[in-house]
């Protein structure tokens, strides 16, 4: 196994000068095209897509506007919502992710949600150490387990919480779900 992976863009990604492994590249491809996440360019995150949608939904969730008779009442009162879009169409790659988490507990976040998920990590080291950036920063790190009904005990999900140097983020909290019928 060379490590490789098969992604559609990939080379036109290194192309561009986005390559996934670009860790230490900060601010890139910040055209507004919705094909990147450099957190600094907003792109069209509320809704050309269903990455966006859900995004869009779980901020709503947390933020309505409470006792108004109207809709759902909010989790919470007063909140702000810092907007980045670290997760182009569903392909969560690591530098991207370190890139928002950095960026975020620079900006002021308190939370971050992560509702997202994958199997493989080449450079889990990266959002590793973004992590542990955000938990010097006070910034508690939300994640889900995913969708699968996967034990991520028995096989792991990523991001988690489980850092390369054998440490245990403690500023991270993964939430599961089940349904009436177990599965």
């Amino acid at each position: 196994d060379t490590g490789q992976i098969d992604h559609p863009d990939l080379d036109e990604a290194y192309t561009a000068g986005w390559g996934v492994d670009m860790v230490s590249d900060d601010y890139y491809a910040g055209d507004g095209d919705g094909r990147d996440s450099n957190p600094t360019d907003t792109g069209d995150w509320c809704g050309s897509d269903a990455s966006s949608w859900h995004g869009t939904h779980v901020a709503g969730i947390i933020g309505a506007v409470r006792n108004n008779d109207i809709g759902i009442d909010g989790i919470a009162s007063d909140v702000k919502i810092m907007c980045l879009r670290a997760v182009p169409d569903g392909d969560e790659r690591d530098k991207d992710v370190a890139n928002a988490i950095r960026y975020a507990a620079d900006n002021g976040a308190r939370v971050i949600n992560m509702s997202f998920g994958k199997s493989y990590s080449p450079n889990k080291a990266a959002v590793d150490a973004a992590v542990k950036y955000a938990e010097s920063k006070g910034v508690l790190i939300i994640h889900a387990a995913g969708n699968d009904n996967s034990n991520n005990d028995e096989t792991p999900d990523y991001p988690n919480a489980k850092l390369s140097d054998g440490s245990v983020a403690s500023n991270w909290i993964e939430v599961g779900a089940t349904n009436p019928s177990g599965t």
